[in-house]
């Protein structure tokens, strides 16, 4: 079992009969329905969670209003219902206000915030159409931000006007806030004519409660190259530091969020730069908590594609989710909290609420509401023994990766990795705590076998993001499918031969495969202890074999912590015998 574990809920709910639609960067995405009590959840394996459709905001009362739009454009309604005891119950559904005829399709505004006053704010797209070419005529689309207020606890409503950019089209609109001297403002990025980087991110500004909204003065522009559509700074967020200034963070196309800060309450804004987090194409979220502290959700993976003759990834298998209580200077967690699964292929553009005790938070994503205990994403130590299956592992798209009876003690069970097709991946990723510094001790065995010559290496690695084990086909001299390797050999990587010896990766790089060997050698049909002793401030991880030091290994490309294991065959031929993992055991410090 995983110790850290909190109790699996799956509160039922009756099975709504509306689509949800918000506009995204680019295109008209139209959210699943909502799912009832039979649907394979989304959320990670530790987390309540239930079937949820429209918008979430606190209002300074307490209570907290969901929201949603319906209808056919020119006849589109707002409705709403409210809580007071978290969402365990809801009064009825109630219309809130109509949007104007004249008005393009006025999604659901996933962005509400209320402000010190006691407004409420609501904010979505307001898409008009496509250029005259089409779909991908974006320079003569035109899309805009609505937004509409309620003065009056929700009673009443303004009527919904547009949020000033100084441009025709943006995509999608993620965040808003309101500064210490009550400035309210929306991130958003923009399409422009530049030739590379076409989104711009810029905000629109409020100094009178959202009465009227003008563009900021400056703006974000992250030249990622090549000639993509969806290139550039896309889809900003942004909280207010302790110190006045903004923090905004920006899908990019670089494998990273790049931020950027203000100093001047958004009006203009430092050259963007690479952010730590590691991030495929796709937008995060920020939330300041009631006590201080700061989360982000994202999606903290990666597996580069070859599009535009650009390295970037839309991969959107998992939601991270990360503290820190010292105003983004560390950050706690990257655990996962939400993933894909058989029916859902994607999981991503989060938006945040604070639960009512200020102790954890709620996460909308694929038609879900999770909730999210802070302190489950400050734990530091991690048990595994397989008591709850395989349910912490992500094993999507592979064979070869299953639970058998432990061959000592029947009553348990241990993980088994083999390669019985080989055409077919056979890998496993586990997400624990993040860190700068840890230990993680694995106790495994290698199964024996009579037909020694199909043996194949089995490799390990720690990193800090998720990818699925697939290579992609630009790779020079990549087979098709990879034969189950990982796009990324990790920050630390090891592998254990077809003897039993054990080698560490001895070349930096992203598809490195160049390793040393080591003096040892596991003993077949025996248990033995690895243990990983890494320290990402200094570049190395010790390796130790039954608590004897072995070898030093080198970081192979930059990271500011690890929070994954993954682990996989290469075989090019059915590998039948494997590995057996009995328990994982993980401490982690900052």
């Amino acid at each position: 079992m995983v110790c850290e574990q909190y109790p699996v809920v799956r509160q039922g709910q009756a099975r709504l009969n509306q689509h949800l639609q918000i506009l995204i960067l680019a295109f008209l995405w139209t959210g699943v329905e909502a799912r009832g009590d039979d649907h394979q959840t989304v959320a990670a394996p530790t987390l309540a969670a239930e079937a949820f459709r429209g918008a979430l905001v606190r209002l300074p009362d307490g209570r907290l209003l969901n929201w949603w739009s319906s209808g056919k454009r020119g006849g589109q309604n707002a409705w709403g219902r409210y809580s007071d005891d978290d969402g365990g119950n809801w009064t009825p559904e109630a219309k809130l206000f109509a949007f104007p005829p004249d008005r393009g399709d006025c999604g659901t505004g996933y962005v509400s915030i209320a402000d010190r006053s006691g407004g409420i704010h609501l904010f979505g797209l307001d898409y008009v159409g496509t250029g005259p070419a089409g779909f991908d005529d974006w320079e003569n689309s035109k899309s805009y931000i609505y937004h509409v207020m309620s003065q009056d606890r929700g009673r009443t409503w303004s009527r919904p006007q547009r949020c000033d950019f100084g441009f025709l089209y943006t995509g999608a609109v993620n965040a808003a806030i309101q500064t210490r001297s009550g400035r309210l403002l929306v991130p958003l990025s923009y399409y422009s004519q530049r030739k590379t980087g076409k989104f711009v991110s810029k905000l629109s500004l409020s100094d009178d409660h959202g009465k009227t909204w003008r563009p900021s003065k400056g703006e974000c522009v992250v030249d990622s190259g090549g000639h993509l559509l969806e290139s550039g700074a896309c889809e900003p967020i942004c909280v207010e530091l302790s110190d006045g200034r903004i923090w905004m963070l920006m899908r990019t196309q670089t494998g990273y969020q790049h931020e950027a800060f203000s100093q001047d309450e958004g009006e203009t804004w430092s050259q963007p730069r690479s952010s730590r987090f590691v991030s495929s194409n796709s937008p995060g979220a920020l939330l300041r908590m009631s006590n201080g502290a700061l989360v982000l959700v994202w999606s903290n993976c990666m597996s580069p594609t070859n599009e535009g003759q650009v390295l970037t990834s839309y991969d959107r298998q998992i939601l991270s989710a990360a503290v820190s209580e010292d105003d983004g200077k560390t950050w706690s967690g990257y655990r996962e909290i939400a993933r894909i699964n058989e029916n859902v292929r994607a999981v991503s553009y989060p938006f945040l609420t604070q639960t009512k005790g200020g102790d954890s938070f709620f996460c909308l994503t694929a038609g879900e509401k999770i909730h999210v205990p802070i302190e489950w994403l400050k734990r530091k130590h991690v048990v595994e023994r397989f008591e709850s299956g395989l349910q912490q592992w992500m094993t999507l798209g592979c064979q070869g990766v299953d639970l058998i009876p432990h061959p000592d003690r029947p009553k348990r069970r241990v993980m088994r990795i083999r390669k019985p097709k080989a055409d077919v991946p056979s890998g496993a990723s586990f997400n624990f705590p993040f860190a700068t510094r840890g230990r993680l001790t694995m106790r495994v065995k290698l199964q024996p076998e009579a037909r020694r010559q199909n043996r194949q290496h089995c490799y390990f690695c720690l990193t800090d993001f998720f990818s699925l084990p697939r290579l992609p086909a630009f790779v020079p001299g990549g087979e098709p499918g990879g034969w189950g390797t990982f796009p990324e050999g990790g920050r630390f990587k090891f592998r254990i031969g077809p003897d039993g010896g054990l080698s560490i990766a001895a070349t930096r790089g992203l598809f490195q495969d160049e390793f040393r060997p080591t003096s040892a050698r596991l003993t077949f049909d025996k248990w033995h202890a690895i243990t990983l002793e890494w320290d990402c401030s200094a570049g190395n991880c010790r390796l130790l074999l039954d608590d004897e030091k072995l070898a030093v290994l080198n970081q192979l490309s930059r990271a500011p912590g690890i929070c994954y294991l993954r682990t996989w065959m290469s075989a090019q031929a059915p590998e039948f015998a494997g590995l057996l993992i009995e328990s994982l055991e993980i401490h982690v410090g900052r």
